[in-house]
């Protein structure tokens, strides 16, 4: 008897590892959930309405999509994203790029609150530096900027934060002077925010 205990206890002490399967006796992951027909859903997580995210990679249903909770920026994004196109043909100077859908003068309206995550743009001639900026227009007409440097014709920008409303607008500018950047284009990568 007293070897037993003395055996549990030091179960208990160590920790262990492994495979756990649901479903399959040969997991494939550290956790592998197998369903055994295809009546009923293998996984169901019950949607939340404000969990407090603590760790990079949290998951959590929110209302009706799936986020993930992105620790560097602090909030929870949703595993989707959403491209927004802007581009103009021939010389850029001082003019606002066209969205996909030649809306040059107020940009895409945003339906939910998101956070613009990474931004590419890409010009074939023409100066090579260039100041461009990202405009975010609110329901009340008031406009914020945030101003990059185009370098050598391109700009990759992969640890964005900016955050928008739903209902905002966006347009991209090309700043202006004596000389134009030609056939620039650019794509900004939102994900949607709780």
């Amino acid at each position: 008897m007293k070897l037993l205990i003395i055996s549990l206890i030091l179960c208990a002490t160590f920790n262990l590892s492994g495979q756990v399967g649901i479903g399959t006796t040969s997991p494939n992951s550290i956790l592998d959930i197998e369903s055994p027909s295809d009546d009923l859903p293998v996984l169901e997580l019950n949607p939340q309405t404000a969990p407090v995210g603590t760790a990079m990679g949290q998951l959590s249903v929110i209302d009706d999509r799936m986020y993930l909770y992105d620790d560097t920026r602090e909030k929870w994004l949703s595993l989707e994203s959403s491209t927004f196109n802007f581009g103009r043909e021939g010389d850029s100077d001082n003019i606002n790029l066209e969205y996909a859908g030649d809306i040059d003068r107020n940009g895409p309206r945003m339906p939910f609150n998101g956070t613009i995550v990474y931004a590419t743009m890409n010009s074939t001639g023409g100066v090579s530096d260039k100041s461009v900026s990202i405009n975010i227009t609110d329901s009340f007409g008031v406009t914020t900027s945030h101003n990059f440097a185009l370098v050598s014709g391109s700009i990759l920008m992969d640890d964005l934060n900016i955050d928008i409303q739903a209902g905002d607008s966006i347009i991209i500018n090309v700043s202006g002077d004596d000389s134009a950047v030609e056939n620039l284009s650019a794509v900004l990568w939102i994900k949607w925010r709780k």
